[in-house]
């Protein structure tokens, strides 16, 4: 989910946000289970909101993309941040750990704010996608961003910038992507207008004006249906391993969208064919080999808004994670299978589960959480 601090915005969001979530979903997730784990880059310093979190290719590390929020405002020192990762048998029974870098400033070739990435392995390897939210050296805000594709050697760790997309004027609050190979990218945009009053009353009305858009081939087209706050997305595949669609987090519509991909000759052919209402606003999600989605979710965007732009002495905000899933009709069904009213962790943005435990990050928060789910997946 997009962040954008600001003393304008953080009273916008903390006026308009007001849509209450409903209380009670209910755990399937034994709280008792679930402990913080807090992250350390090779330096021994904290490393600080985990927005965006994913199993690697080869299933043994958790990749991480983080950087403090609340230092970048104007005055502050550069934000530290990059891409990490942590081998996943290291973070069950621990309460902190080291991390590798995997990206920073310097693999990235210039100021690196990763929000929003994806992790592929293809035929010429592992590559790495994400969204860079640059900001100026001296601390002040200064939109620049940018989709930066990498190579990554597994085995060491090590990155190299391969390109990064071109510039596209519709598309100027990158949000979240999905890969589908190098000259197919799937990209929320999470506003219609790029700045100014056009941002400000969407923000303020949650107008349907955001969208999802797809470079194929070196071209940008827009694709789906607008929404009000595109945010996370994700591909599903069929047994085959061939995309059959995308799923899209409406986060101010409480909605999540599934759309049916066809890759025609000159074109993509996107329809809807489900639409989800869930009673949270969904942010992150994580599509697992057996094609369910752990969606991480917001129940109240009035306390989360106060949250993260520090209002009110509000310190926290509850989270919760959907799974949904397919029946034996092939028709999605939605199970809660974790909620926490901001004790635990506050404004979990990303679930993923990882060998029978759910790991959830949150853009703003200093640690990660780990809960046993009692399966296997």
């Amino acid at each position: 989910m997009k962040h954008s601090p600001g003393i304008a915005s953080r009273w916008l969001l903390a006026a308009t946000l007001l849509t209450w979530g409903a209380e009670g979903y209910g755990s399937r997730i034994d709280r008792e289970s679930c402990h913080p784990l807090y992250l350390l880059d090779e330096n021994g310093r904290p490393v600080t909101g985990a927005e965006d979190l994913a199993v690697s290719p080869s299933g043994r590390s958790l990749i991480i993309s983080a950087y403090d929020r609340r230092r970048v405002d104007p005055g502050a020192v550069e934000t530290r941040g990059g891409i990490y990762r942590a081998k996943l048998s290291d973070i069950i029974d621990t309460v902190h750990l080291r991390v590798e870098t995997v990206v920073d400033t310097q693999v990235s070739g210039g100021p690196f704010r990763p929000h929003g990435f994806d992790i592929q392995s293809g035929p010429d390897g592992v590559h790495l996608a994400v969204i860079n939210r640059g900001y100026s050296q001296n601390g002040h805000q200064q939109r620049h961003d940018s989709i930066q594709l990498f190579h990554v050697n597994e085995r060491s760790g090590e990155a190299a910038l391969v390109f990064t997309l071109p510039a596209e004027d519709r598309l100027c609050n990158p949000n979240d992507l999905a890969v589908a190979g190098k000259q197919l990218v799937f990209i929320s945009n999470d506003h219609k207008a790029c700045s100014g009053l056009g941002r400000l009353w969407e923000d303020l009305w949650g107008l349907p004006g955001s969208r999802v858009f797809a470079y194929r081939n070196g071209v940008y087209e827009a694709i789906g249906p607008d929404v009000a706050y595109a945010n996370g997305v994700a591909l599903l595949r069929d047994p085959a391993d061939r995309i059959t669609g995308l799923a899209l987090s409406a986060t101010r519509d409480r909605k999540v969208i599934i759309l049916d991909i066809r890759q025609a000759a000159t074109q993509l052919e996107s329809t809807v064919s489900v639409t989800l209402d869930l009673l949270a606003a969904p942010d992150n999600m994580t599509v697992t080999p057996e094609g369910d989605l752990y969606i991480a979710a917001h129940p109240d965007l009035l306390r989360y808004a106060l949250y993260r732009a520090g209002l009110f002495g509000v310190r926290s905000a509850p989270s919760l994670v959907y799974r949904l899933h397919r029946d034996s009709s092939g028709a999605w069904q939605q199970d809660v299978v974790f909620e926490d009213n901001g004790n635990m962790i506050s404004g979990a943005t990303v679930a993923v589960p990882v060998q029978g435990y759910l790991v959830m990050g949150s853009a703003y928060d200093d640690h990660l959480l780990v809960c046993a789910t009692g399966t296997t997946n």
